[in-house]
């Protein structure tokens, strides 16, 4: 069935506005997965900045005192 120059036409707009909308929507998922994306990496940034810093004193003395917390593994022989 052949459809009439204005069926077409609105057919055709139809479309375009339902491509518009889908890529609306999808530029918002790419814009939350960008976000993410940073957040991760800055995540990833700082846990590594934690690591390559050196204990100062204090950290370590706090961390020498904790483990006197925990019993030694003692072997039974």
């Amino acid at each position: 069935m052949t459809q009439s120059p204005r069926e077409l036409a609105t057919q055709t707009a139809k479309h375009r506005r339902d491509q518009e909308r889908f890529l609306q929507d999808l530029l918002g998922i790419l814009d939350g997965l960008d976000h993410a994306c940073e957040h991760w990496h800055q995540a990833e940034q700082d846990h590594l900045q934690t690591l390559a810093t050196p204990l100062s004193q204090s950290q370590v003395s706090s961390a020498a005192s904790s483990s006197s917390f925990f019993p030694k593994n003692v072997s039974s022989g």
